[in-house]
């Protein structure tokens, strides 16, 4: 029997919320699907890795898969969302986000190590974050969006792919390298 501590209305506010704040983005990689359905990859990349680490705060993780996206793609703040969800869940995504003041590589650095300070939870996310963006890349991206993604991807599995063997052999299999 599975036993996790999980309130749904906070997850079901999670995507209430997601769905408000992005109802009006576009997605840029792909036109021909609603931008929140990239979130919800997230969520479904995440689930398996969270079955097979029990004593990882399930519902910290889940909210922050379905609104990892929101402080890089929106006006949303980290005040408002730790307002509506608390510390654990602002303090996550605050990490999950880019600092837009640092230039692409460095910003790409700055978030790995914020994540590594923080728990196994938000590692998951952001390793199922990479896994449904190379999964959902259209064939017609350019090769440089497409280099971006796996440079990115390839970091992250060095940095964060030792928080879940599961989502790791994943990542790697996409980007055709060995897991650890």
């Amino acid at each position: 029997m599975i036993k996790h501590k999980f309130k749904t209305s906070l997850t079901k506010m999670a995507w209430i919320f997601a769905l408000h704040k992005l109802r009006n983005q576009d997605n840029i990689d792909r036109p021909d699907t609603d931008y929140i359905s990239h979130n919800s990859a997230v969520v479904l990349a995440l689930g398996p890795a969270l079955l097979e680490n029990m004593d990882l705060d399930v519902e910290t993780a889940i909210c922050c898969a379905i609104l990892h996206n929101l402080l890089d793609e929106t006006q949303t703040t980290k005040k408002q969302i730790e307002e509506f969800f608390g510390t654990d869940i602002a303090e996550g995504l605050s990490a999950l986000s880019k600092d837009k003041s640092l230039p692409s590589d460095a910003a790409a650095i700055d978030t790995l190590e914020r994540i590594k300070n923080l728990g196994k939870e938000i590692w998951l996310v952001k390793l199922a974050d990479c896994i449904a963006t190379l999964k959902e890349l259209p064939d017609n991206s350019t090769s440089e969006t497409r280099l971006a993604y796996i440079s990115e991807a390839k970091a992250v599995l060095e940095e964060l792919g030792g928080a879940t063997p599961l989502l790791s052999r994943e990542l790697a299999n996409l980007l055709g390298v060995q897991s650890k």
